[in-house]
């Protein structure tokens, strides 16, 4: 078994290879394209407004959030770049809901909301607190804001009630996705490659205690809210 620095020697030597254009002066050839290539790296280190190897985005690079920066609300920020060609879908009601509740529970700026609404269900009855939570809170989250918001409420802004409004049905798909430099595929895009990009590990917990929870992409959707906003999630079993 060949040691990592040897294979690294192999390798170079692949790429030497290549310079040999002239067969009958093999050495030359090989000399002549080194020296090319090192004067060639070198000037690109002085070329503006062109892309190099030194200046060329990274292979997993998502791209710039800048469609979503200044929205006030970081869920909406995301910095993530579909893969693959977008296919448009709707999700029915059910699938609507488990996706916007989800978006819900993991955006900081409703956490108060969560809360407030939990007390008030305790005032009315301690039982199946969480089921109610969950079956009445998009309702009773969105009347709320959009009372505050008629109001002039501070701290309720137009990106938190486009959120508490709810995403549209028709979604876009990708079979895979970008997202902090990190590589994602759906695990049928990659049933038949080499290279597996559909595990995923989500920390949470399990009767109090924290855990990780393995799983693979089986689904990649592209949620659509007012204002021009977007949000990636994934769906994984």
């Amino acid at each position: 078994m060949l040691s990592g620095w040897f294979v690294n020697v192999y390798r170079y030597m692949k790429v030497l290879k290549g310079y040999a254009r002239n067969k009958a002066r093999p050495e030359g050839s090989i000399a002549e394209g080194y020296i090319d290539n090192e004067c060639m790296t070198f000037c690109s280190m002085y070329f503006e407004g062109i892309e190099t190897r030194f200046n060329r985005a990274e292979r997993n690079y998502e791209g710039d959030a800048s469609t979503n920066q200044g929205s006030g609300l970081p869920i909406f920020s995301q910095n993530a770049c579909g893969l693959g060609a977008a296919k448009y879908d709707e999700l029915n009601r059910e699938e609507l809901a488990m996706a916007h509740t989800y978006v819900l529970n993991n955006c900081e700026e409703v956490y108060p909301y969560i809360e407030q609404h939990k007390e008030e269900l305790k005032r009315q009855s301690n039982r199946n607190i969480e089921k109610r939570h969950q079956s009445e809170f998009q309702k009773w989250f969105l009347e709320l804001v959009t009372r505050k918001w008629e109001e002039g409420s501070e701290g309720v802004t137009i990106q938190l009630l486009n959120l508490a409004r709810g995403p549209d049905r028709r979604v876009t798909r990708y079979n895979g996705c970008l997202v902090k430099g990190f590589r994602f595929h759906t695990q049928e895009r990659e049933m038949h490659q080499k290279c597996q990009n559909s595990g995923v590990v989500v920390m949470g917990n399990h009767k109090g205690e924290s855990i990780d929870f393995y799983g693979v992409v089986k689904d990649v959707i592209e949620l659509s809210y007012l204002g021009g906003n977007h949000i990636m999630l994934f769906k994984c079993v």
